[in-house]
């Protein structure tokens, strides 16, 4: 493996800690870890000032939109329990227009937007659907992305 293919494979590994939150109001001076612990304690969770490590804005301030905030979890078990609870029918509910999604890297972004269409199509047809490290998984088996 080369030095690149190593270090990009340590930032896709870094990033399996992130959740990334869209839709959360942006103030001046505003404290993105009290507002993260106060979003994941909405939706059931205690002791949450053990889960998460940091939180922080990304990008350039926009005037239109807020910033996403990025959220870097101690444990990917958490993460993977969280993410359920907030993709449940209660967890939108209770979350209203705020989203938790995976922090992908910019190439496994543009992968997962070209397997979408796959991955809609083997849902409606009730079977597992993963992804994962930029690849796709349908009933446990890679599917290849074309």
């Amino acid at each position: 493996m080369t030095n690149s293919g190593r270090s990009w494979n340590i930032w896709r590994y870094s990033r399996d800690f992130n959740i990334r939150v869209l839709g959360v109001s942006e103030e001046d001076r505003e404290d993105c870890m009290t507002k993260m612990l106060n979003y994941i304690i909405r939706l059931g969770f205690e002791n949450v000032e053990a889960e998460v490590e940091n939180a922080h804005r990304t990008g350039k301030k926009h005037d239109q939109r807020p910033r996403h905030i990025i959220a870097k979890l101690y444990s990917i078990p958490f993460k993977r329990r969280l993410l359920q609870a907030a993709k449940s029918a209660d967890g939108k509910a209770v979350l209203n227009e705020v989203r938790f999604v995976e922090d992908f890297t910019p190439n496994d972004f543009e992968i997962r937007k070209e397997a979408l269409p796959l991955m809609r199509k083997a849902f409606d047809e009730g079977k597992r659907v993963r992804f994962s490290k930029g690849k796709l998984f349908v009933d446990g088996r890679e599917v290849l992305i074309m």
